[in-house]
């Protein structure tokens, strides 16, 4: 070689040596070391990393850098290719260590095998290639590819240029590489706090994955998947919880249920912590079904961390790209930090989460009972959790079973209906048969049976689909109501669309259920009550018109077995005064004391019966003397020997006199018809804050256990009692007289 030659090749290296040495960025060192190559010819250079396996044998090649004619190799930064893909020979290109490899025909050459040689010449266009391995500090460190479309002769200046450039360069290049980890590592660190600082401020799901965004903006979105309870194993849909940048179509699908069934990639990278899709299109993993679901979803490309708690698999964290896209080591390692971080705050959210959920829960559960008891009908009760259930678009129906129970019954009776569309007010009142719903049959005892979409759920018979048609019913929640072993009812949330049931809304559904259950029964009781009582009512007002008209018949017959009679007797005695007037004025006398007699003991029959009639002298002379008038009437007029002790006028309303003036009388005209009694006892006790009235006879006694004469008279007693506030008790036997006590309170009187 000349001194010429010596001298050129020094300056090609000292060139080359001094910018080596003042680059700072794979770029710039593939820039340094390719500017002679390009001087001779060639078209295009790349910079790779060398990645070795746990032998130390290089394994696959990272590119870091390229320049020239990109469509040669369409090298992209950040890819990583397979050594085994080159079908290097054993030995190949890394064979010896700091040692350039010259190949100046791909089509000849023994470092490639056949399969490898035609990918260079047929796929890459590479025909001559010099390859400079770097080995540094006992490992492979790096790699620069320089490229020729055309065989090449590489002459003895080239060769000694790039023999001398791979001494050099290696431990320059192996200096910078640790620079640059370190900054990355720094970088990779600075981003990783700052996102942890980001998701701990964050309290939804939807704040992490905007915090992802904001960091690592090069993906096209970035969403949160979570199973079913947070377990896979047990999960029959995932749910869309967030995201960020989605498709307008995948926003659609927020909150809710995809099932795994179109998910079947799910059990093939079930327990791989990382996984990718560089192409979803020619991926060999991807299955039918899924490929089906991510182009729907304008998915060409994904990064995946599946999240774990243990062994459970909780969810997946996506970084989705809608173009094929080569995934670096860096997004490997970035993709694991985050998803710590994120396992860390979705763990934190759920819990938090979950307290307010419980908190709304409670205060929704409190506000609900306190309106249900309020609720006096079916119709109450349906309009209060209408209201609370505003989202339920196709109104709230309340049902019965037309007999109270499902077993007995044919169908179902819509009691009352809240919140329904114009078009389904015709319901309320209709019935609904066991033969038009027959999937009643297989859910009437469950406690909640939620359908999603009436057209897809397999549980849904063609007949039930068809009345549930003609209703609009799209989804529902269905609420057996049971009371004991009893199906009574149910409480039909239909909706007007397919839509999802959360785990909290089915729990809350659980809730309202028992609360309607409750309030119902309490209901069907007040109307079970009123319909008695109004039964009550009727069966009193027939006692009272019975009793109206026995007092009738009775006075009728006092009428004409005392008044009558007595007039009877003053007109015979008048015509006899009258025909002896003239021949014996003794019999006349006789007969004129007689009638006078007569007419004396008629106006005091006659008083007592207006008296009966008309007990206006109540307000005026007092419940004492009535009382003292009738026990003397009932002396005079039937013979009977009556005790009469009776206390001061009682402090008592005149609402309250009437009524015990009037049980006293009945009991009275008891004992004349019924007692066959000679000794009675009429007595008035003041002992405050009671009056005692006491009515005693000797007569014949009774069984009070059974059937007995009067019963209606004092039912009617008791009745008026009870309207006081008073209490009635009745002693007496068969054989033993009977004793009447009367008691009523003054005070509570006053203050009714």
């Amino acid at each position: 070689m000349t001194e010429q030659q010596i001298e050129r090749e020094r300056s090609i290296l000292y060139q080359i040596a001094s910018d080596l040495t003042q680059a700072t960025t794979p770029d710039t060192w593939l820039e340094a070391i390719s500017r002679y190559a390009f001087q001779r010819g060639a078209k295009a250079s790349v910079f790779t990393w060398i990645e070795c396996d746990a032998n130390g044998i290089p394994a696959a090649l990272e590119i870091a850098g390229w320049i020239g004619n990109v469509s040669l190799l369409a090298p992209k930064v950040g890819e990583r290719r397979e050594l085994d893909v080159l079908e290097t020979s054993p030995g190949g290109m890394f064979g010896e260590r700091n040692t350039p490899t010259f190949v100046e025909d791909m089509a000849t050459t023994h470092y490639f095998s056949e399969v490898g040689r035609r990918f260079f010449i047929d796929e890459v266009q590479i025909r001559a290639m010099i390859f400079l391995p770097m080995y540094v500090q006992g490992r492979w460190v790096s790699s620069i590819g320089l490229h020729w479309e055309q065989p090449q002769q590489f002459d003895a200046e080239i060769r000694n240029i790039y023999r001398a450039i791979l001494q050099h360069a290696g431990s320059v290049i192996h200096s910078l590489r640790s620079q640059q980890e370190t900054i990355a590592a720094k970088e990779e660190s600075d981003f990783l706090y700052r996102l942890s600082q980001d998701f701990n401020a964050a309290t939804t799901y939807q704040e992490l994955m905007d915090a992802v965004a904001r960091l690592q903006p090069d993906c096209d979105s970035v969403f949160l998947n979570l199973f079913e309870n947070l377990d896979y194993d047990r999960a029959s849909y995932l749910e869309v919880a967030a995201g960020t940048a989605l498709t307008y179509r995948y926003t659609q699908n927020f909150g809710r249920h995809v099932p795994l069934s179109s998910y079947p990639i799910g059990s093939l990278v079930r327990y791989e912590r990382f996984w990718a899709i560089e192409d979803v299109e020619t991926d060999p993993r991807v299955d039918p079904v899924t490929l089906a679901t991510w182009r729907e979803m304008g998915i060409r490309a994904l990064v995946c961390v599946n999240l774990f708690r243990g062994e459970r698999y909780l969810g997946l964290f996506f970084f989705e790209y809608k173009r094929p896209h080569h995934v670096t080591e860096r997004e490997r390692r970035l993709a694991l930090g985050i998803a710590d971080l994120t396992l860390a705050a979705v763990e934190r959210i759920l819990s938090h989460n979950e307290m307010l959920a419980a908190e709304e829960e409670s205060s929704f559960m409190y506000t609900l009972a306190e309106r249900m008891n309020m609720a006096m009908s079916y119709q109450d009760i349906a309009d209060i959790v209408a209201r609370l259930t505003p989202d339920c678009d196709g109104g709230v129906w309340y049902d019965l079973w037309e007999n109270g129970e499902y077993e007995t019954s044919t169908g179902l009776k819509l009691v009352a209906v809240a919140n329904v569309p114009p078009q389904l007010e015709f319901m309320l009142g209709t019935t609904i048969t066991k033969v038009q719903v027959p999937i009643i049959e297989k859910i009437y005892q469950d406690r909640l049976t939620a359908i999603e979409d009436v057209e897809t759920d397999p549980r849904v018979d063609p007949v039930s689909l068809a009345t549930w048609r003609q209703v609009d019913t799209k989804a529902f929640m269905w609420l057996s109501l049971q009371n004991d072993d009893r199906t009574t009812g149910c409480l039909f949330f239909n909706y007007l669309k397919p839509r999802t049931f959360s785990e909290r809304q089915r729990r809350i559904a659980l809730g309202i259920g028992e609360l309607v259950m409750a309030a119902g029964e309490r209901v069907r009781l007040q109307m079970e009550t009123i319909t008695s009582l109004e039964q009550t009512r009727r069966l009193n007002e027939q006692i009272q018109h019975l009793t109206e008209v026995e007092e009738r018949n009775r006075l009728a017959r006092e009428l004409h077995d005392s008044v009558s009679q007595a007039l009877y007797g003053i007109g015979l005695g008048a015509r006899t005064a009258q025909a002896m007037w003239e021949t014996d004025k003794a019999i006349t006398k006789e007969s004129i004391d007689y009638v006078l007699t007569l007419a004396e003991a008629a106006l005091v029959e006659m008083r007592a019966l207006i008296f009966e009639l008309r007990p206006e002298s109540l307000e005026n002379e007092g419940l004492v003397t009535v009382l003292s008038k009738q026990g003397a009437a009932l002396q005079t007029r039937h013979g009977l020997d009556v005790e009469i002790d009776l206390c001061d006028e009682p402090p008592l309303p005149l609402k309250y006199k009437e009524s015990l003036y009037r049980i006293a009388r009945e009991a009275l005209h008891n004992i004349i018809k019924h007692a066959g009694a000679t000794r009675v006892a009429l007595r008035l006790k003041h002992a405050s804050p009671y009056v005692m009235l006491e009515i005693v006879d000797n007569g014949i006694g009774f069984d009070t256990q059974q059937e007995y004469p009067g019963h209606l008279g004092l039912q009617s007693m008791r009745e008026r009692i009870m309207t006081l506030g008073g209490e009635m008790h009745l002693n007496s036997a068969p054989g033993s007289g009977t004793q009447l006590l009367v008691k009523v309170c003054y005070a509570e009187a006053y203050s009714r």
